[in-house]
């Protein structure tokens, strides 16, 4: 594979990224908001709100990450052309 085929390849996979990144931490902000935290306040079940939270915080930091990789790899690509 030539070495401009291979990173348009690598670009289009890092572009694929947040694309992926998005649904999952939309995912675990609706969890919490729409299922934990009703559950705190009817059920008195707080563990819920407990669990859900770390996780749609790791979600949120993972999204981030991707997002700031795919913004990295557009400057990189400007300076280089």
């Amino acid at each position: 594979m030539p070495a401009n085929a291979e990173a348009r390849r690598l670009e289009y996979g890092q572009l694929r990224m947040p694309e992926l990144a998005s649904p999952l931490e939309a995912t675990t902000l609706v969890l919490p908001v729409g299922v934990a935290v009703p559950l705190k306040h009817v059920a008195h079940l707080d563990l819920a709100v407990k669990i859900m939270g770390p996780v749609h915080g790791a979600a949120f930091l993972a999204y981030v990450w991707t997002a700031q990789q795919t913004l990295e790899l557009d400057r990189l690509h400007a300076r280089v052309t």
